[in-house]
C-alpha cells in the first residue's frame, strides 16, 4: 500500500533512486520485521510511511553500500522512537473511553450547580471593584488585551496595569473561592 502510493507519485519513480528500489523490494521483509515488533497493524503502515519519507528527504549525493541494512536500520530506529515516545506520553496506561459509564450523574450536575455560582459570585465580585481595577481586569483578563495596549488605553504605565491587574485577581479570588 505504502509502496504502491509512492510508485504513482512521479517524483519518485522517475528519480532511478536505487535505495528506493531496494525499499520497493525489500517492502514484504520490512512489513513482517515491523510487524514482528509492534502491536498494531495501523502502526507498520505508519513506520513503512516513514521510511520512505526518509528515503525520499535524504541526501542523494551521499552513497549507500549496503541498502538491506541501511532500510532495516532506518525501520528499527522509527521503532525505537515510537516507543521512546509511547513511554514519555505513557501510552500504555490510556484507557479507551468506549463504553465507559458514570458511575453517578449526579455528580456532575453538582458540579453544573457549582460552577453556576461561581459565576454569579464572580460577575458580583466584578461589579463591586473599583471602577479603574474594574476597567483594567476586564480589558486584560476578558478581552486578551496586553499590559502594554491596557496601559496606553487607560493611560497608565504597565507597572500600574499589573498591579491593578494583580490586586483585581486577589479580590475576586477571595469572593469567588471563599468556600
Amino acid at each position: 500500500m505504502i509502496v504502491t502510493a509512492a510508485k504513482q507519485d512521479t517524483s519518485v519513480k522517475d528519480s532511478g533512486d536505487p535505495l528506493f528500489s531496494a525499499f520497493v523490494a525489500l517492502e514484504p521483509a520490512l512489513r513482517r520485521f515491523v510487524a514482528s515488533r509492534t502491536r498494531q497493524d495501523a502502526d507498520v503502515d505508519d513506520i513503512l510511511q516513514a521510511v520512505a519519507a526518509r528515503i525520499v528527504a535524504r541526501d542523494r549525493d551521499v552513497p549507500v553500500e549496503n541498502k538491506t541494512a541501511f532500510l532495516f536500520s532506518i525501520a528499527s530506529n522509527l521503532l525505537k522512537d515510537r516507543g521512546r515516545r509511547g513511554l514519555a506520553r505513557r501510552q500504555g496506561e490510556h484507557v479507551p473511553l468506549d463504553g465507559v459509564e458514570l458511575a453517578d450523574p449526579a455528580a456532575l450536575q453538582d458540579d453544573v450547580l457549582d460552577g453556576r455560582q461561581r459565576m454569579r459570585r464572580f460577575l458580583a465580585a466584578l461589579d463591586a471593584l473599583p471602577g479603574k481595577e474594574r476597567e483594567v481586569f476586564v480589558l486584560h483578563r476578558m478581552e486578551g488585551r496586553t499590559l502594554l495596549q491596557v496601559g496606553e488605553q487607560t493611560g497608565l504605565s504597565m507597572f500600574q496595569v499589573r498591579k491593578l491587574v494583580e490586586r483585581a485577581m486577589t479580590r475576586l479570588a477571595r469572593k469567588v473561592w471563599k468556600d
